[in-house]
């Protein structure tokens, strides 16, 4: 691990901190999700229908869409980088969701066309055209939950460091 991680965080943020910052991400996310559908009611119809193995296969697949994309985004720098580069992270932040976004729609799409296929191919077209129009929409809000992603990031990072002690903050007069 050594060389790699050491020119990655140079560069950018570390493994640990994209893989903490997009499991927070999503955590947040689904909890917003899944409050605001049991607050309208939605939360047992869309539930009915789906199984355990189904529902984890799908976390698992945005799950990952997810850590690729905090992965892009916080490669060239850190949530703890002071230099001014907030716009920028903001900017990454919403590219990267609106791939998350248009990955989950497609690969919705992949596995409802494959059904389709088998099972009524003339459904095939419908699956098609609702691919291409969720993509579009997915695209616009994935950019527009990610700016904010990144906004609360860089928020919660912050407030991070001034609660807890950096490692340079530790004073040597205990030894």
């Amino acid at each position: 691990m050594g060389d790699r991680d050491e020119r990655a965080e140079a560069d950018g943020a570390s493994r640990f901190e994209a893989w903490t910052v997009a499991t927070f991400d999503l955590a947040a996310l689904s909890l917003v999700v899944v409050l605001a559908a049991h607050l309208s009611g939605g939360l047992t119809g869309a539930l009915a229908g789906a199984g355990t193995v189904p529902g984890l296969a799908a976390f698992g697949y945005l799950w990952a869409l997810v850590v690729a994309a905090v992965r892009w985004v916080l490669a060239e720098r850190s949530l703890r980088d002071r230099d001014g580069s907030r716009r920028a992270l903001l900017r990454r932040g919403g590219i990267g969701a609106a791939g998350v976004g248009v990955g989950l729609v497609a690969g919705g799409a992949l596995v409802a066309g494959a059904v389709a296929a088998l099972r009524d191919p003339e459904f095939l077209i419908t699956v098609a055209i609702v691919g291409v129009v969720g993509s579009v929409v997915a695209t616009v809000v994935g950019a527009v939950v990610g700016a904010i992603a990144a906004g609360c990031n860089v928020a919660v990072a912050r407030a991070s460091e001034r609660i807890v002690p950096g490692p340079d903050d530790y004073s040597s007069s205990s030894s």
